[in-house]
């Protein structure tokens, strides 16, 4: 898929994968920890780089904190590939929006959806983790395009992928959680990284790097870099 092969995959997919989501969410919940991107945060995007491969996106729903569209991605070889895409942030209303999508292109009109294309700065901790279930149960790819981001909260959905494809020049964001007060989370971060091993990454590289950045700041991965940590499968 897009430059990947099965060798270059190597995602931990156990059965009770999916589970970490649904735990370490409501785990979340019951400790009161808030959205991990800081509300008052501004969104950093990356400079961007060439793509090696073309985009053709059919809007579905825009609302002024994200669109949700339909995305072909003719990759250089010229094979294709349909992914549903989230620009924005993460929410409960925007996951119904992607879920729908999937009812609309999938069961109504019977198109390959392999995967969701991320340029997101975060959002909603519950939602992100209800989204990785629902990717990781629909077995899609993650994909963060050329010039395009996932931070905070959506790492946590991309890190659901059945593979977890960057582009060169896409970036991996990563900061503490925070409670309602304001404050870093450990427990949260700890959790985080006990959800990212589950899923084949380094957990442990990422529970450092949340608790040593400041829910206002943000560490920058690289594709390469988020590679190395086993936090993408696959860059091209």
């Amino acid at each position: 898929m897009i430059g990947a092969t099965s060798a270059e995959v190597t995602t931990l997919r156990s059965p009770w994968a999916v589970g970490r989501f649904a735990v370490v969410g409501a785990i979340a919940l019951l400790v009161g920890c808030a959205s991990p991107r800081a509300p008052d945060t501004p969104v950093v995007r990356p400079s961007p780089t060439a793509s090696v491969c073309t985009y053709a996106k059919q809007f579905v729903q825009s609302w002024p904190d994200a669109d949700i569209y339909l995305a072909t991605v003719t990759a250089d070889d010229c094979s294709e590939y349909h992914f549903l895409g989230l620009e924005g942030e993460i929410n409960h209303r925007n996951l119904a929006l992607l879920q729908a999508a999937r009812h609309r292109y999938v069961d109504r009109e019977r198109l390959d959806i392999v995967g969701v294309m991320f340029n997101s700065p975060g959002g909603e901790v519950g939602a992100a983790f209800e989204m990785g279930g629902w990717i990781f149960n629909n077995q899609f790819a993650t994909f963060i395009p050329s010039g395009m981001y996932c931070a905070s909260a959506c790492t946590i959905a991309f890190m659901a992928g059945d593979m977890r494809l960057m582009e060169k020049g896409a970036y991996f964001g990563v900061h503490s959680a925070y409670n309602e007060d304001g404050q870093p989370s450990p427990v949260m971060n700890e959790l985080m990284g006990y959800l990212v091993e589950g899923m084949g990454g380094n957990g442990e590289v990422y529970t450092a790097l949340a608790h040593g950045t400041p829910p206002g700041s943000m560490t920058w991965l690289s594709a390469h870099q988020a590679s190395s940590m086993n936090f993408a499968t696959a860059v091209f």
